[in-house]
């Protein structure tokens, strides 16, 4: 999925395991001193390995959105967990209750 505003910020819909939302995760991350390590790319991956195995875990839908800004450069990043009208961000299920959108500071 790909929107584009009036000001001409893009939003695009990533899969976990693309390489170019891995690597913009750990950049943003790495330079937003005020994420705390459950935003860190390496925490959602081991949510993502073994959360997801029981009950209606599996029923909802991990997106990961970025967006854009007029540049092209990718300034953030929004994890979420998607089932119906229900919306988490991604490791929220986990009771993780710091959780945050990945930005540069």
């Amino acid at each position: 999925m790909n929107l584009q505003s009036k000001g001409e910020t893009m939003l695009r819909e990533f899969s976990f395991d693309s390489s170019t939302l891995k690597d913009a995760w750990e950049n943003l991350y790495g330079a937003n001193s005020w994420l705390l390590p459950y935003s860190s790319r390496r925490y959602s991956e081991l949510f993502n390995k073994y959360y997801w195995a029981r009950g209606r875990r599996l029923l909802f839908k991990r997106t990961f959105l970025g967006f854009y800004d007029e540049a092209g450069q990718l300034i953030m990043i929004v994890p979420l967990c998607i089932k119906d009208k229900e919306i988490y961000i991604f490791g929220d299920l986990a009771n993780e209750e710091i959780l945050d959108f990945i930005y540069n500071e």
